[in-house]
């Protein structure tokens, strides 16, 4: 087996190279290390195994806060789209049976929307 070559730049580039959304073999090659070097070193190394989880868990925590704003964004637009329609239901049942006025009215105000 050959003499592993460790650097002490690794942990900061391969955080960095991990936070870019890098996999394993992209980053071993960044560094210029074989991949199974690259396993071997994050068994060896605790600071590089731990920059690759840091690097790793911004990309999540990333991931993970877009998808919940997009979804926060969904739940809010149907509520909005429901409550509108059940709100144009109980106004114009209300309309139509009780005030024949305000229902040519509102007739009106729809057509011109």
């Amino acid at each position: 087996m050959s003499k592993l070559t460790y650097d002490e730049s690794f942990p900061e580039r391969d955080g960095e190279y991990a936070a870019q959304g890098l996999n394993n073999t992209r980053i071993a090659r960044e560094l210029g290390i074989a991949e199974d070097t690259f396993y071997v070193y994050l068994k060896q190394f605790p600071a590089f195994a731990e920059a690759v989880e840091l690097g790793r868990r911004a990309v999540r925590d990333k991931v993970d806060g877009g998808m919940m704003d997009t979804a926060i964004k969904f739940v809010l637009k149907m509520l909005w789209r429901g409550i509108a329609v059940m709100f144009s239901h109980v106004c114009c049942s209300e309309i139509n049976n009780d005030y024949p006025f305000y229902h040519s009215r509102l007739q009106r105000i729809q057509l011109n929307s």
